[in-house]
């Protein structure tokens, strides 16, 4: 089945909605978030509004998945992976930049589902990662990256405030950045685009034939997971 995504969609009006109450209450409760929290807000409404139109016309395919519920089991697996790794007793390298945790995280969200995709789904890799549109995916990523990147910089203090007092200069910020794009993206956005997004949010919402469904669930796991860290 084919689904077209527009600002009336279903999904999108209730996100919406929710976001607005929560945001309502939380400001009633505390009127001095007012000043943070309504640039921040408006700001994501405008990267929505800007991820609908650069999608605009696209269309969501569904391709059926031979074994959901199995994907599902490996999902679990991989999730228990990571905090059963902590004991282990493997030095970590890479100083601060926890090169020893960051390869075992790879493995369990990346690496492993791969492997279970290949030999158990092999249809569905070559269905998602069809080279038919990638020239346009690849250009709304990178304007997307550039709307996420840019007001992340500004609007978090621990990043731009040692650039203005002078305690970094703009050429370490400029020559750090690529290595930090780098290493983030294989941190964090990877394993939680991949893993939650394309992995266990399709298993889940074809286990449970209902997109929405799976969109929820995936979602509230991934943020008491990412709670918990």
């Amino acid at each position: 089945m084919n689904q077209k995504v527009t600002f009336k969609h279903p999904l999108i009006v209730a996100l919406t909605s929710m976001y607005l109450i929560a945001l309502i209450g939380l400001v009633l409760k505390n009127t001095s978030l007012i000043p943070s929290t309504l640039p921040f807000s408006l700001g994501l409404f405008a990267l929505l509004a800007l991820a609908i139109v650069l999608t605009k016309g696209n269309e969501v395919v569904d391709f059926p998945l031979e074994k959901p519920s199995l994907g599902i089991l490996v999902f679990i697996l991989c999730c228990i992976g990571p905090f059963i790794s902590k004991f282990w007793d493997v030095p970590e390298i890479g100083g601060e930049w926890k090169g020893t945790s960051l390869l075992i995280g790879l493995a369990f969200s990346v690496l492993i589902p791969l492997l279970f995709l290949r030999f158990k789904e092999e249809g569905f890799i070559k269905f998602s990662f069809c080279p038919k549109n990638l020239k346009k995916d690849l250009k709304i990523a990178l304007v997307m990256g550039v709307m996420l990147i840019v007001p992340t910089f500004f609007f978090y203090p621990p990043t731009w405030k040692p650039v203005l007092s002078g305690e970094i200069s703009i050429t370490q910020v400029l020559a750090a950045f690529p290595v930090s794009l780098i290493y983030f993206f294989f941190l964090a956005a990877l394993p939680e685009e991949f893993f939650f997004r394309a992995f266990f949010q399709e298993h889940c919402a074809q286990f449970l034939r209902s997109r929405i469904s799976g969109l929820i669930v995936a979602s509230l796991i991934f943020g008491y997971l990412l709670s918990r860290v």
